[in-house]
């Protein structure tokens, strides 16, 4: 399948939350936040993780592939046929399912009420465009796809140095 794209683009987000497992808990200030992006196109490869203290898995997860997004541009490859694989359904879903557009219809609100990281949704939403011959596909987190594992170390390689 990737053989049939110039492209393909894994990113994934993670954070170390201190409360997991306490009904209710926050991710506190200081708890390690990571994402990343792996691009792997005509025989080359380009990958970079960065990450904040304090942020949700959700807020990294979009940050990766926001970041990917960016770096896209940069190489000046946007254009062409790409597939990004991810493991977030937080990030695919509302892309593919059209979630996006009846968010930024409705003002930037769910159906059931407000929009948590809207900024970020915002700024997919600013850049999607630039991205007409792309596909968006869902691998399953730890189940032996060497990109999505690849990121996956290497944001949690990040983690472990903060």
């Amino acid at each position: 399948m990737t053989n049939d794209y110039y492209a393909t683009i894994y990113t994934d987000g993670g954070t170390r939350n201190s409360g997991a497992g306490i009904k209710g808990a926050k991710v506190a200030p200081d708890d390690p936040a990571a994402w990343a992006y792996r691009i792997e196109w005509q025989g080359q490869e380009v990958h970079q993780a960065g990450g904040e203290k304090g942020k949700t898995n959700n807020q990294m997860e979009l940050t990766g592939f926001i970041e990917s997004l960016h770096k896209l541009i940069e190489l000046g490859i946007n254009q062409e046929k790409l597939l990004f694989v991810l493991d977030s359904k937080y990030v695919l879903d509302p892309i593919n399912q059209k979630w996006l557009q009846g968010w930024k219809n409705r003002g930037w609100k769910r159906a059931a009420g407000p929009l948590k990281n809207k900024e970020l949704w915002q700024e997919v939403d600013r850049l999607l465009p630039e991205f007409p011959n792309a596909t968006y596909s869902w691998t399953k987190g730890h189940a032996n796809n060497a990109g999505n594992e690849f990121v996956d170390s290497l944001l949690n390689e990040f983690m472990d140095q903060e």
